[in-house]
């Protein structure tokens, strides 16, 4: 959770991420359920439209989002590179967002595919 999700919930709720090291104050975690992109194309796909904003987490659906790219229309993933640069993971991050980019560009998918569309 956000450093002060305490003192604002609501308000900062837009900004958790399951990266703990995201944020430079201890913080508290909250345990969810999940899935991946692929279950989810499976069951409900394909899709006009995917948006990613997960807050850091980009980089783990970078592979999912490869494979099951045609089954994705258009793509709209706000990156956090800029709060990711001191995390153990920015090097990490960096590359699958590269290799995303890669693809897009191979792809010729720059005009549907946006990436830091903010």
């Amino acid at each position: 959770m956000h450093p002060q999700h305490s003192l604002d919930p609501k308000a900062t709720s837009i900004a958790a991420s399951i990266y703990s090291d995201k944020f430079t104050e201890e913080t508290f975690h909250v345990e969810v359920e999940s899935t991946n992109l692929h279950q989810l194309v499976e069951r409900y796909g394909p899709f006009e439209i995917v948006k990613v904003d997960i807050e850091g987490a980009e980089m783990l659906l970078v592979d999912d989002i490869i494979s099951n790219h045609k089954d994705i229309g258009k793509l709209l993933m706000e990156t956090h590179e800029r709060f990711m640069e001191n995390t153990s993971e920015s090097s990490k991050y960096r590359s699958k967002l590269q290799d995303l980019n890669n693809f897009i560009r191979t792809k010729k998918l720059e005009v549907c595919w946006l990436t830091d569309w903010i």
